[in-house]
C-alpha cells in the first residue's frame, strides 16, 4: 500500500485533485500542476498553509489530527488528495 506521502501515489479522484488546484491556484494566484510544490516554489507560508488545512477540514468534512500536520502532505494537490 502506497504512503499518503509517497509523490508518486496516483490513485486520488481526479476530480478531487482538480478542486484542489482550482483553490491552490486561487490563493496563489498561479497556474498549477498537480504535482507542483506550493511550498518549494515561494508561493505558500506557514499562515497560509494553516488556511489551506482549515479549507480541507472545512470543505471536505474532516479532521486533520496533529500527527498529520506535516508539510509534506500538504505540498502539492495530489498530495493533499491522496491524503
Amino acid at each position: 500500500m502506497q504512503s499518503p506521502l509517497d509523490p508518486k501515489r496516483t490513485d486520488a479522484p481526479a476530480e478531487l485533485v482538480t478542486q484542489l488546484l482550482d483553490y491552490f491556484s486561487s490563493i496563489t494566484a498561479t497556474t498549477l500542476r498537480p504535482d507542483d510544490d506550493i511550498f518549494e516554489l515561494g508561493l505558500v507560508n506557514s499562515l497560509r498553509a494553516l488556511e489551506i488545512v482549515a479549507h480541507v477540514e472545512r470543505t471536505f468534512g474532516l479532521e486533520v489530527d496533529v500527527e498529520d500536520l506535516e508539510l509534506d502532505n500538504f505540498r502539492t494537490a495530489a498530495r493533499v488528495a491522496a491524503f
